[in-house]
């Protein structure tokens, strides 16, 4: 009996030899794996760098990726220059905008009236050009501030008699619908009205 100790400490130290072995040859090796363009093997797999990919980081993401418009490839997808957008900076940020639109415009402490709306380019790509507003102007600036967002800077317009001041905002939603919001001052007062319109 005095040996059981000494053979159960031997026992032990058997499996425990045997079980280090064992997870030694199955844990993955980094011994055959060849990871190129930066990369590092971790646990028998390449981890790749920026702009790489691939079981062995041999692929380049935007070898294969067209940006047009002067749009660049950034990690295999294109990051587009204002006024564009798209998988490949292929849309016209204005076409979304551009057309004749319809819809009910309310004006506290005025009643709601419907009125038409026809919105043009503009002299550059983030440049339109909005008449309609109140069936009075033909022609208002706007910027194209967003993938779905005008803005119309404050400008001084003439009606007859009368010095308008108007500036607002266009926002367009995930239904293809646009509300207007924006500020009219005339001789009469200021006017805060709003919009939803649909082409």
């Amino acid at each position: 009996m005095k040996y059981l100790p000494t053979a159960c400490m031997a026992a032990l130290c058997t499996v425990l030899v045997f079980s280090l072995v064992f997870y030694s040859a199955c844990k993955p090796s980094c011994k055959h794996v060849a990871c190129f363009n930066g990369g590092t093997c971790s646990g028998g797999e390449c981890k790749c760098p920026t702009g790489f990919e691939g079981n062995n980081c041999e692929r380049i993401k935007c070898k294969d990726t067209d940006c047009r418009w002067a749009g660049t490839c950034v990690d295999g997808k294109c990051a587009c220059t204002p006024g564009h957008e798209g998988q490949y900076c292929e849309i016209f940020t204005k076409d979304k905008f551009i057309g004749v639109w319809g819809g009910p415009e309310e004006c506290d402490p005025q009643a709601k009236k419907t009125y038409g709306l026809h919105i043009g380019s503009g002299a550059t790509i983030l440049k339109l050009r909005i008449g309609g507003i109140r069936n009075l102007f033909d022609s208002v600036d706007a910027d194209i501030v967003s993938t779905t967002e005008i803005k119309i800077p404050e400008q001084t317009l003439r009606y007859y008699d009368d010095t308008i001041t108007l500036s607002g905002t266009m926002v367009r939603d995930e239904n293809a619908q646009l509300h207007f919001n924006y500020s009219y001052r005339s001789k009469d007062g200021v006017l805060q009205c709003s919009g939803a319109y649909h082409r």
